[in-house]
């Protein structure tokens, strides 16, 4: 470079960074927990009862759909049939909805919403003595089921982190396992042989509206090294 050029050059700014200097990101939270370290911690057991218990109230209506069509709201066999496959559509719709949601208010408002929507909808259905009304409330009691399952992966991936959240939902399935029992079981043996539906539903829908207490206490955990996890 001619010595002119070099005496015109301004000085170097020492404060100055490289423009494609890399810019150091920090997390939010600082730790991925692994599957292990999960399980040792309440909050997955939290959120396994979150999803126990939304799973309980869902398939409660679920498994007796059809008997609860045609005994309170008159439906014909056939249109019973035809309520139970439309309701599979709002199974599916509620994971898409309610994962949407969850992203712009928040996981933990979402379960409070889906617990609380869930449980009053449970509540009115034994007394939806016509076809819409009924269909209405099974719609609501179907996207909330759904929209569990598609709300709690995101969320095990904000409670402790992304790396192996997967593997740590996969193991919070146990709660659709145990809520698909206790569900059918439950709703089956109050309702009996004497078709006490408004029974089996109010006690149904308290359960999921006790479990929206759940919501509140459940937190992001601390890793042992006293950081949160990585979203």
């Amino acid at each position: 470079m001619p010595a002119t050029e070099a005496a015109e050059a301004p000085p170097a700014d020492p404060d100055r960074q490289p423009a494609t200097a890399p810019v150091a990101r920090k997390n939010a939270a600082g730790h991925d927990f692994t599957p292990q370290e999960a399980l040792s911690t309440p909050q997955w057991y939290l959120l396994t009862l979150i999803l126990t218990i939304s799973v309980s109230a869902g398939i409660a209506l679920i498994s007796i759909a059809a008997d609860t069509a045609t005994d309170v709201a008159g439906f014909t066999a056939a249109g019973a049939a035809t309520l139970v496959g439309v309701m599979g559509l709002f199974n599916g719709g509620g994971r898409i909805l309610w994962a949407g949601i969850s992203d712009k208010i928040g996981r933990m408002p979402a379960f409070l919403g889906i617990l609380i929507i869930q449980g009053l909808a449970l509540l009115a259905i034994p007394h939806a003595g016509n076809v819409a009304l009924f269909y209405i409330l099974a719609a609501v009691i179907y996207t909330c089921y759904g929209g569990a399952f598609g709300t709690m992966p995101s969320t095990a991936g904000d409670f402790f982190g992304v790396k192996h959240a997967g593997a740590i939902y996969g193991l919070m399935l146990i709660g659709w396992s145990i809520g698909g029992i206790i569900g059918p079981m439950l709703i089956s043996w109050l309702v009996g042989e004497d078709g006490a539906y408004v029974l089996g539903y109010t006690v149904v829908g308290i359960m999921a509206l006790v479990g929206a207490i759940l919501p509140f206490i459940a937190k992001p955990p601390k890793h042992p090294d006293g950081t949160s996890a990585v979203s």
